[in-house]
């Protein structure tokens, strides 16, 4: 008889912090490669958006897609401008769709 034995291994990984102000992208769709940081940032602002509402934004509210713009714009500044300029109606998409629910 032959045992397999799986023998640790450790593994490490950069905080969050280093993360979001260097990312490390693992391109999934080479076609949109330039997506992977507006996602990002539209994710880290409606994560904030939903701490400081206490709610996610509402679909197709216009105030809300266009404060989780401002929120994406903020951390993009803060973060060392990781996109040049925001995809606005990508990010405005992704707000009306923070509520979504998908089954």
């Amino acid at each position: 008889y032959v045992k397999q034995i799986k023998m640790p291994a450790k593994e490490s990984y950069k905080s969050m912090q280093d993360s979001f102000s260097s990312p490390e992208f693992v391109p999934s769709d080479f076609a949109k490669m330039d997506r992977q940081p507006q996602l990002l940032l539209g994710f880290q602002a409606i994560d904030r958006f939903a701490k400081n509402n206490g709610a996610l934004p509402l679909p197709a509210n216009a105030e809300h897609a266009a404060e989780v713009l401002r929120l994406a714009a903020e951390l993009n500044s803060e973060h060392g401008n990781l996109v040049e300029a925001l995809d606005e109606k990508l990010l405005t998409l992704l707000a009306s769709n923070a509520r979504g629910d998908i089954s």
